[in-house]
This record gives structure tokens, C-alpha cells and sequence, in this order.
């Protein structure tokens, strides 16, 4: 009986000093329509969010996967040298990542 239990010993304590190296995940920013938001030197301010069933009309109309999130947004560039703007990314309550979308296709990445 006492062999079994110093076997389960050393097992136990690696697992639970394992779980103590593990790094909470970072806060996460919520911001409101119209608030300035600054990532390095650009400033992002969205202005509008409108969610859509459908853009178009007639022999035109495009349909999404499931709804079109359009976004209205300023960029500011406060750098003195010229920067691409990066791809936006869509987080949901959930964690899921969700890349921009040129034909209304739902392009999902997993979590955060």
C-alpha cells in the first residue's frame, strides 16, 4: 500500500505545479461607438455598425452566409511614415475570430 501511494505523489504535484505555470488570458477592451482607439500609431474610430440581410438589389443582391456587419470606420495614421492599415478581425462573446469578407462567406479562425 505504501508503494502505491509514493508513485501517486510525484504524479499528482507535477500536474498540479503544471497548472500553476498556465497564463491568464488577457483583459479584453470593450469600446463604444464614437470612442477613440489608439493601436500603436494608428487611431481607430468607428462611427457605425449596421447589421444587413442582404446588400444590393434586384439582379445585384448579395446574400451572406448568415448577415452582412457592415462597419463605418476612421483610420489616423500618427506616424511620420506611410503604414498599411492591417486586416480588422470580428471576436464574439464566445472567443471565435472572424476575418473580413469581401463575398459574404462566414471565414472563421477558432479562438483567441
Amino acid at each position: 500500500m505504501r508503494i502505491a501511494f509514493s508513485s501517486w505523489l510525484p504524479i499528482s504535484v507535477a500536474l498540479t505545479s503544471q497548472t500553476a505555470c498556465v497564463k491568464p488570458a488577457p483583459p479584453v477592451n470593450v469600446f463604444r461607438l464614437g470612442d477613440r482607439v489608439q493601436v500603436g500609431p494608428l487611431v481607430y474610430n468607428v462611427f457605425e455598425a449596421d447589421w444587413r440581410a442582404q446588400l444590393g438589389q434586384g439582379g445585384q443582391v448579395r446574400l451572406p452566409a448568415r448577415r452582412f456587419l457592415i462597419i463605418h470606420l476612421s483610420v489616423t495614421n500618427g506616424s511620420s511614415e506611410a503604414l498599411s492599415m492591417p486586416d480588422l478581425r470580428l471576436v464574439d462573446d464566445t472567443g471565435h475570430v472572424y476575418t473580413e469578407s469581401m463575398d459574404g462567406q462566414m471565414f472563421r479562425r477558432g479562438l483567441v
